[in-house]
Parts: structure tokens; C-alpha cells; sequence
């Protein structure tokens, strides 16, 4: 990456030649090289309900185990807590026990330790049989950071046409890759979404087959 360091409140940044492309938060280490891993919020809410080693929030979807190692923190009458997940469902999150219980009102938010440099793995699909048009996730893909880049990878035993599904405010569409054209069956190819804020990814394919391999990586600092 080029560019000029800049400082900007105390923090170290490398912006590009480019006004368009955006800033990039970078901390220098004390050899000088760079070190881009930081606690990023991923997600926040308010409590529905739950427990001592639980939060709950009825208004959520979220993908199983999507933020297992994070981090919660959770307001509770005006006192911070802080546990590291120890798993989620689609609108629990578990974690050690806290010294109170969880209740309706609770004021939380979830942070990850993210490399922008580094992929993140969103999924896997391998020697699936697959019936259209279902989706190929039970549950929709939803970037770490926001906005990102989704880049997926298959191969399919027929030919056929594959389209990723952009979820957003209720709202589905359905967009076609490769213009629409038909998959050669057996080869390998690779397309790329753009992932905002509020939105959440899947992806169908237009025949039945078998998924030979599909692969999801999010690469935050491609944008």
C-alpha cells in the first residue's frame, strides 16, 4: 500500500493518492512496521432478555457461531461487563458468567480483533447436492466490517447460472454473475459483491447440481 502517514487525533494513517479510496485506521509499532489488527464493534443492540450467561435479543438473525471468540460488552444499571463469547445462535449469545443477570433494556455491543489485511472465512460448501432455488446458507452471510467485500469461489457438477441474493431493510433482490451466462459445469470460477451496512448475502444457483466446492472469504481491505 502506498501513500503519505498522516496524524490524525493522536492515530497514526496511511492514506492513498486517491481521495476517493477511504482511510485506513493503521498503528505504527515501535520497530516501525505496522501493525492493522484492532477491536472493531461488529454489532449492537438492546437485551430482550437473558441470563447470567446469556444475552438475548429477539430482533437479531444472526449466523450461528459468527462471533464466537469476540467480545461482549453489556451496560447493566449503569455498569459495564465484558465476557468473551463463547458461542452464538440467531439471537443468543453465550458467554462466562456475569455477577448479574441479563434483562430487557440492557444496552450491549459485540467487538472482534480484525486484520483488514487479513481474509476472513464466511463459508464453505463442499460435494453438496443442491436443489434451486434454495439458498446455499441457512442463514445470510453479513460482513465484519462494513462496508466490504465479499469474494466467492465454485464449481458446480451442471451448467447453469449463479446469483448472489443482497438482502437489505426486507427487501431481497436477486442479482445474475457472469452477466447471466451460464456456469461451464466442472470449471472454476470466482466473482466479488460489495457488502454495506445493512446488508446481508446469499447465493443461489439456477439448476439442480451438485455443489462440488463453493467457497466465501470477506477481505475487509479491499474497498
Amino acid at each position: 500500500m502506498s501513500g503519505a502517514v498522516s496524524k490524525i487525533f493522536g492515530k497514526d494513517y496511511i492514506n492513498s493518492t486517491t481521495s476517493r479510496e477511504r482511510w485506513i485506521p493503521l498503528r505504527l509499532l515501535p520497530d516501525g512496521s505496522i501493525s492493522v489488527t484492532s477491536s472493531t464493534v461488529v454489532d449492537e443492540g438492546i437485551a430482550t432478555g437473558g441470563t447470567n450467561v446469556t444475552l438475548i435479543d429477539t430482533t437479531k438473525n444472526w449466523e450461528d457461531n459468527i462471533f464466537e471468540g469476540g467480545t461482549i460488552e453489556i451496560i447493566h444499571a449503569g455498569v459495564s461487563y465484558q465476557r468473551t463469547i463463547r458461542g452464538n445462535t440467531s439471537n443468543t449469545i453465550g458467554f462466562a458468567t456475569l455477577g448479574v443477570v441479563v434483562l430487557a433494556g440492557d444496552i450491549y455491543r459485540i467487538m472482534r480483533s480484525i486484520d483488514p489485511m487479513s481474509p476472513i472465512d464466511k463459508g464453505v460448501i463442499h460435494n453438496t447436492a443442491y436443489a434451486t432455488p434454495a439458498n446455499f446458507f441457512g442463514t445470510a452471510l453479513v460482513g465484519f466490517v462494513r462496508p466490504t467485500l465479499f469474494r466467492c469461489q465454485g464449481a458446480f457438477s451442471a451448467a447453469g447460472v449463479l446469483s448472489v441474493t443482497i438482502t437489505r431493510a426486507a427487501n431481497t433482490q436477486v442479482v445474475n454473475f457472469n452477466h447471466g451466462v451460464a456456469l461451464t459445469a466442472g470449471d472454476l470460477f470466482a466473482f466479488d459483491t460489495l457488502v454495506q451496512d445493512g446488508d446481508s448475502i446469499n447465493y443461489r444457483y439456477g439448476v439442480n447440481c451438485t455443489i462440488m466446492t463453493f467457497k466465501v472469504l470477506e477481505i475487509p481491505a479491499a474497498i
